[in-house]
């Protein structure tokens, strides 16, 4: 979870406070079909949720930030 969620969350607020005062900026996050959907031998399921958080973070960051 560490790396997978909390190393894009602390990134990008690292740069939003600069991107709010330039009023542009642009933001990619990294995300994977795992996020969509569970194996059926319910494998990689940390895996999954994490890539699943990214990419839910990143449209409630957009919506945050305007875009």
């Amino acid at each position: 979870v560490s790396t997978n969620l909390f190393a894009t969350v602390y990134r990008c607020n690292a740069v939003t406070p600069v991107m709010k005062r330039q009023r542009s900026g642009k933001i990619i996050t990294v995300s994977s079909v795992a996020g969509l959907s569970s194996p059926a031998d319910g494998g990689y399921v940390h895996y999954g949720a994490t890539k699943a958080a990214i990419a839910q973070y990143t449209l409630y960051l957009a919506q945050n930030l305007g875009c």
